[in-house]
C-alpha cells in the first residue's frame, strides 16, 4: 500500500504544471498541419505552456509542417532519426512562442539529422530558451545546420537564449535577436 501511495505521488507530481508530451506519428513525404491530433498520436497536439513535442521521428521525405495557429511550447525535439530527411515549420497564419512554468524551455536539433524552423514571423520567447544543435551531418553545404529564419523576439521582457551543443545554429531575418 505505502508503495502504491509514493508512485501515486510521484505521478501527481510529475504533471503538476500540465505538461503533456506528444511525439509526432507522420512519416510520408508531404505538408502537414501542426493542429492535426492525428498527427500526434490523436489524443490532442502541443500547444500549451510545458507542452513537449518530440519531432524526432524516422521519416520517408521531407516535410512541412504548418502552424495554422499561436501555438505554444515549453520543449521541442526536432530531427530525422534515420538522419536523411527534413522537417520545415513554417507559419501559415501561426506563430511559434516558447514558455515553461519553470527553468528553461527547450529547442533540440537531434545529431545527425536535418531541421529547420522557416519562415517565422518569429519565435517567441516568454522564459528563456536553451537552443541545443548537434551536428555531424553533411547537407546541402552545411552540416544540418538548425536555421531559424524568423529570428527570436521576446517582446521586451528581457529574455534570451543559449546555444547548446557542437552543431550550427543560423539565425536570419529582420527579427533576428530582438
Amino acid at each position: 500500500h505505502g508503495f502504491c501511495f509514493v508512485a501515486a505521488v510521484l505521478l501527481l507530481a510529475g504533471t503538476a504544471h500540465g505538461q503533456t508530451a506528444y511525439t509526432w506519428t507522420a512519416t510520408m513525404q508531404g505538408t502537414y498541419n501542426w493542429d492535426d491530433p492525428t498527427k500526434w498520436g490523436g489524443s490532442g497536439f502541443p500547444n500549451a505552456i510545458d507542452d513537449v513535442a518530440n519531432l524526432y521521428t524516422n521519416i520517408a521525405s521531407n516535410q512541412t509542417i504548418n502552424l495554422n495557429q499561436a501555438i505554444t511550447v515549453g520543449t521541442i525535439t526536432i530531427g530525422d532519426s534515420g538522419g536523411t530527411e527534413l522537417f520545415t515549420l513554417t507559419p501559415n497564419g501561426g506563430s511559434l512562442t516558447f514558455q515553461v512554468s519553470s527553468g528553461n524551455a527547450s529547442l533540440t536539433k537531434v545529431a545527425a539529422t536535418h531541421s529547420a524552423i522557416e519562415a517565422l514571423p518569429a519565435v517567441v520567447l516568454n522564459t528563456n530558451l536553451d537552443i541545443t544543435s548537434y551536428s555531424a551531418y553533411a547537407w546541402g553545404g552545411s552540416s544540418g545546420v538548425l536555421r531559424l529564419s524568423g529570428g527570436i523576439g521576446d517582446g521586451g521582457s528581457g529574455y534570451g537564449f543559449t546555444k547548446l551543443g557542437p552543431g550550427q545554429l543560423s539565425l536570419t531575418g529582420g527579427a533576428a535577436n530582438t
